[in-house]
């Protein structure tokens, strides 16, 4: 049974190294169409310079690959030292250079200890400054604060990463202690099925066995065809004690069959209607929206309404097996929706909407009705 209903709580393996690797070659990539697309006006030193990285890097990742013991940190080191030399050789990139070393110190931190991390940031910090000097010279008030910026936010990056770092290895930790209580909780359960005096047995609307307890199989020897046989006699005598020949047993015995399932004349609350295999008719919908944008065209406006009519009424099955309609399950419902869009750039934004019913069908027994939605 644990087999059966067993779900795991899994975190998705986080890889920095593999992201890395795929932000790095992105990148290059990105150079590599520039400079198709800048042909016959492509310059020389700049092909030289970007071609010769890229066996360098290539080089490093070859070794790496090959070398399986091969240390993360000075991997970090060397991967740092030939992002820095191609600024160097070519500072006209600076602002995509130090974008992708911010990412590049980011993602490292993940991976290593606190203490490389941060030395990694200093020498980011310091090879920053020196190509300042040598190659880049940036002066003016402004060039001189956008370097203290980038080397303050060297550290700022490395400082968040080892921050997420801590925060996602506890939640690992959490999710571990959780699943495993999650197994002992299953396992408990199988035992309680599995050794029960009376037989159970679980069956779909299409009379499909899903699950049956060893009690059920081992000791009263019953099946599918058996149990369809007793439900149709309890059907017609109504009541859930019948006599059965068991042919396997070959025996008549005394069967109480139980047939567990929701019903609200059973129940202490009112508050559902009857559920027992349940059927849903199905929906139209149709939707009026007006949009409308703001005078800095930042800001677009969609207030709308969605109409839903249900086809009509639901229905159950009762205790003797025939099907009900479940009475005013059919009907309108419409629901307000008002949307908000904030325009960040030509492909970023941010949107909001909330949404509420404000005509809706007396009885729901699909139990979608929310008195709110907000997302």
């Amino acid at each position: 049974m644990a087999n059966a209903i067993q779900q795991d709580i899994k975190i998705a393996d986080f890889e920095p190294s593999q992201l890395l690797s795929s932000v790095l070659f992105v990148y290059f990539l990105f150079i590599q169409i520039s400079l198709v697309l800048q042909v016959p006006f492509i310059q020389i030193d700049f092909a030289i310079n970007y071609y010769f990285i890229i066996l360098l890097s290539s080089s490093h990742y070859l070794y790496k690959f090959l070398n399986k013991d091969y240390e993360l940190t000075t991997s970090s080191y060397i991967d740092l030292a030939i992002l820095f030399l191609f600024l160097y050789l070519q500072p006209s990139l600076v602002s995509y250079h130090l974008v992708i070393l911010l990412v590049f110190l980011f993602l490292t931190s993940f991976q290593v200890s606190q203490k490389s991390a941060l030395v990694l940031a200093a020498l980011s910090s310091i090879t920053l400054s020196l190509i300042n000097l040598t190659s880049l010279k940036w002066i003016g008030s402004q060039n001189i604060f956008s370097l203290a910026l980038f080397n303050f936010s060297f550290f700022v990056v490395t400082v968040i990463a080892q921050s997420f770092k801590n925060q996602f290895s506890a939640l690992q930790d959490e999710v571990f202690i959780t699943q495993k209580r999650i197994r002992s909780q299953e396992e408990l359960t199988e035992i309680l099925v599995q050794k029960m005096p009376s037989g159970l047995i679980a069956l779909d609307s299409k009379q499909n066995f899903i699950f049956q307890n060893k009690t059920f199989t081992d000791d009263l020897m019953l099946g599918l065809d058996d149990i369809l046989k007793m439900r149709q006699q309890i059907q017609s005598q109504g009541y859930s004690e019948i006599q059965y020949f068991n042919s396997k047993m070959n025996q008549k015995k005394i069967y109480d069959i139980q047939n567990n399932s929701y019903f609200d004349e059973y129940s202490a609350s009112n508050d559902f209607p009857t559920t027992n295999l349940f059927e849903r008719k199905s929906d139209v919908l149709f939707r009026s929206m007006y949009t409308f944008k703001s005078k800095s065209q930042k800001f677009t406006y969609k207030p709308n309404f969605l109409f839903i009519y249900h086809l009509g009424n639901d229905s159950y099955e009762d205790i003797f097996g025939n099907r009900q309609e479940i009475k005013n399950s059919e009907g309108l419902t419409i629901n307000a929706n008002f949307i908000s869009n904030y325009k960040i750039n030509n492909t970023n934004s941010i949107e909001a909407s909330i949404a509420f019913p404000v005509v809706y069908r007396e009885i729901r027994p699909d139990g979608l009705t929310r008195s709110a939605t907000l997302g």
